[in-house]
């Protein structure tokens, strides 16, 4: 989706501070597609993609499918892509050192980097995006559901009424 303009003003500003703050190597290489997505994936050793909030978490099944072990929030849809421990790991971001040790170990173990990635490969494989779009469509129908009105029980000889679900 498009960025509201009062965020696309900062972005600039965060991206440079992001860039003056980060170790020697580190490259922010902006909105890649295409051919030149895929030489970065064949690249890399590993992804590290921390979102707590992505919807579907595609680009963890692309770096997958590109023999990436992954590196993942716990909690979001990208989570849902991960084996812990056999594809990469799920952690909490907010744990750095555990973000850290997790980086470290797939660096410093060429064999479990190697694993993990065959791993993700046939992992990835697997994936349907036709079954991850029903399975959102009957999240969205339960919460559609709930929230539709329901009859309401009453005395013998009285009329019923609808009432509306209340969501907290």
């Amino acid at each position: 989706g498009a960025v509201p303009p009062v965020h696309q003003r900062r972005l600039p500003d965060r991206r440079a501070a992001l860039e003056r703050a980060a170790p020697p190597g580190c490259v922010f290489t902006g909105t890649v597609v295409g051919a030149e997505l895929a030489t970065l994936y064949a690249s890399a050793d590993a992804f590290v993609f921390l979102s707590g909030t992505e919807t579907f978490g595609n680009v963890v099944i692309e770096a997958q499918a590109s023999g990436l072990p992954v590196i993942v929030a716990e909690r979001g849809a990208t989570s849902e892509h991960v084996v812990d421990g056999t594809t990469g790991f799920a952690l909490d971001p907010r744990d750095h050192d555990g973000v850290r040790r997790a980086m470290a170990r797939l660096i410093r173990e060429p064999e479990l980097r190697s694993r993990m990635g065959k791993a993700a490969v046939s992992h990835a494989a697997t994936y349907e995006v036709g079954a991850a779009l029903r399975g959102t469509f009957r999240c969205y129908a339960r919460i559609l559901a709930e929230l539709r009105p329901r009859p309401v029980t009453t005395a013998p000889g009285r009329r019923p009424r609808l009432a509306q679900a209340v969501v907290p």
